[in-house]
């Protein structure tokens, strides 16, 4: 079950309006051109509810690209939220949202990787840390 400090009552109709979270928003962005790059790290005695990731690039060649997280012990990826190979001479953004939330513990990383010369990839990330 989720640590999530809100909750909504079980009501068949609901007025007025929906609560937020008591966090700290978390949205950002990192191009990666023939590299990984670190987007983020869920702060120490934190955890991060995560919504949204999404790509967009633009291909001069054909490669694959990622969005991926590791745990920040040993570098070994424990899970792979987006991962696409990309067509030469392409334009398109991608986008999953996870609802509820994808919960993350404190000291896990984001990366966003552009595995070829040419594939020039925007990663972002979307959510809470609380």
């Amino acid at each position: 079950m989720s640590a999530m400090s809100y909750r909504e009552d079980n009501k068949v109709l609901w007025r007025g309006v929906r609560p937020a979270h008591n966090g700290t928003q978390v949205l950002k962005y990192i191009p990666a051109s023939n590299a990984v790059v670190l987007l983020h790290t869920v702060t120490a005695g934190k955890k991060l509810y995560l919504c949204n990731v999404s790509m967009f690039f633009y291909a001069d060649a054909s490669g694959p690209g990622h969005i991926y997280s590791d745990n920040g012990a040993g570098g070994d990826v424990v899970y792979h939220l987006m991962g696409l190979h990309f067509a030469t001479k392409s334009t398109v953004p991608y986008i999953r949202s996870y609802w509820p939330p994808a919960e993350f513990p404190a000291g896990y990383r984001f990366y966003v990787g552009s595995m070829a010369v040419g594939v020039n990839l925007y990663g972002s990330i979307f959510g809470w840390e609380e």
